[in-house]
């Protein structure tokens, strides 16, 4: 509830990616290249947005589990990647020994 309420959820679930960089091709127009220059500032502020939320979703992560699952993802700073190993870790069939 806590990564959907601080808009991270996006991030951990794979639903968003950090943004790309817009692209200006050689030999562009004016226009084009003030489009451009627009966009390099509407990507630096979405990248940098993306890489807080990031952060904080990272962070509530690990701030959720015990001592004793924390050594999976020690060395884990990817929000989404955490997840996917915790997920991987600890589902049922494997607390369970059923496979």
């Amino acid at each position: 509830m806590r990564l959907i309420a601080e808009n991270c959820w996006e991030i951990v679930s794979g639903d968003e990616n950090s943004p790309d960089p817009p692209v200006l091709a050689e030999g562009s127009s004016r226009a084009a290249e003030s489009a451009y220059a627009i966009a390099i500032k509407e990507f630096k502020v979405d990248s940098v947005d993306f890489a807080k939320r990031a952060g904080k979703a990272a962070s509530i992560i690990n701030s959720t589990l015990s001592s004793g699952v924390e050594f999976y993802v020690k060395d884990t700073i990817d929000p989404r990647e955490m997840w996917e190993i915790l997920r991987s870790k600890l589902t049922l069939v494997e607390n369970w020994g059923l496979q």
